[in-house]
This record gives structure tokens, C-alpha cells and sequence, in this order.
């Protein structure tokens, strides 16, 4: 891979490097280059966190970054594009592997913000992962530039992990919340909102859709 290309992996609320391990081993060995964002997650608002990601990047001189976000890592590479979509020199985005985004905000972020502990626990950016129509999760920029790819997380039956939200889900997320409309591919794998980092699928299809932009093994690997 390119020298001018990186890899920049966005983790989500409570997350951090030592969740990502098997996935940056994995895409060494593919010869990708990357490297964690890191930011606190409970303290710091999705916009700044964004602005912060924008400044970082704008430091290298690169000519392409990809992107592999989880969770509300999603929403704060949506948050950077207010920053970057009006600069011209800014590194052209070539990939984005979407895990678990809650791209449309999640009907758990609305239990969940009812409650002192869970706001206390996760901290200030839980009112913009809620679902109604004042969520930053449905305010932010959607990506048209890029070829994004999104996986969810399901358990194969109508309860999920997490009975009490509705279909099928990963614990915290329906597949249908992940989704932007924009997005080039859409896969499902069964795993859990926290195991799904680990998970062998995820990793496979993640890079194989950095190298193709596409989570079909059939497509023909990008030149």
C-alpha cells in the first residue's frame, strides 16, 4: 500500500486500542498502515472530538486516509467531515468500514438517557446517539465522497441480544440504525456490540472491503 494512504481507526464510547489488536495485526499483514484515534469518549462532545480528528490528519502529509470506525466512532468521522468537506487539500477519503455506527441515533440511547447512572457512565455524548428527530446522530454529514461499507451486529432472531428494543440487534443497535443511506455495502454478522471487534467475520470483511468496496469475496481487489 501506499506510503501516502493511512488507516485511521475511530473506537466508541469506553472503547480504546486495546479493543482493535487482532484487527490492526491483521491489516499489517495485509500491508495496510494505520493507526488509533484515541479521545475520552465521556468527557470530550462529538463536534470538538471531530475538529480534533480533522487538525490530526491535516499534520501528515498524506494524499488518502480510510477510516474504521465502531460505534460512535461512526459519528465522529461524520463530525469531522464539517471541517473537512470545504478544504481542498484535505487527504481524499478512499475507504470507510462503518462497525456498529448508530448512524440514525438507537431507541437504547433513549432508555438509557432516562436514567442518571447510564448518563453518568457514558458520559456526555449519550443525548446524541438518542433517535428523535433533535439527535446530532441525525444532523450530522452523510458521506457521498467515499465508498463506505457497514456492518451490524445481529443474533439471527427477532429478540436480538437485547429484547426490550425491538427486532433484532446487537445488545445496543438494530441494523436498521446503522444504516446512512449512502452507503455502497451492507453486511450483518452474528456478534454482540462489544465482541464484534474480535469477531473473525468482522475483520475478514472489513478488509476486503478496504480492498475491494466490497464485502463480496467475488469482487476484483482495487488498483
Amino acid at each position: 500500500m501506499s506510503e501516502k494512504h493511512k488507516i485511521y481507526i475511530i473506537h466508541g464510547i469506553l472503547g480504546g486500542s486495546y479493543e482493535f489488536g487482532f484487527l490492526r495485526k491483521s491489516l499489517k499483514k495485509e500491508g495496510f498502515v494505520s493507526e488509533i484515534f484515541t479521545y475520552r469518549s465521556r468527557k470530550e462532545r462529538i463536534l470538538k472530538v471531530g475538529e480534533k480528528l480533522y487538525e490530526q490528519i491535516k499534520k501528515e502529509n498524506l494524499t488518502e486516509v480510510s477510516f474504521i470506525t465502531h460505534s460512535l466512532g461512526g459519528l465522529i468521522l461524520r463530525a469531522m467531515l464539517l471541517f473537512s468537506k470545504e478544504d481542498l487539500d484535505f487527504p481524499k477519503i478512499r475507504s470507510v468500514v462503518m462497525i456498529a455506527p448508530p448512524n440514525q441515533g438507537t431507541k437504547s440511547g433513549n432508555f438509557m438517557y432516562k436514567y442518571t447512572f447510564f448518563q453518568w457512565l457514558l458520559g456526555v455524548n449519550l443525548r446524541d446517539v438518542k433517535n428523535d428527530e433533535n439527535s446530532l446522530a441525525k444532523k450530522l454529514p452523510l458521506m457521498f465522497s467515499a465508498e463506505v461499507g457497514i456492518i451490524a451486529g445481529i443474533r439471527g432472531n427477532k429478540y436480538g441480544y437485547n429484547p426490550f428494543i425491538g427486532s433484532d440487534n446487537d445488545g445496543e443497535i438494530r441494523p436498521e440504525e446503522t444504516k446512512l443511506g449512502t452507503e455502497k455495502d451492507f453486511v450483518t454478522v452474528k456478534s454482540s456490540h462489544v465482541t464484534i471487534l474480535q469477531n473473525k467475520k468482522t475483520i475478514q470483511l472489513t478488509i476486503q472491503f478496504l480492498k475491494t468496496g466490497s464485502f463480496n469475496n467475488n469482487t476484483q481487489q482495487k488498483k
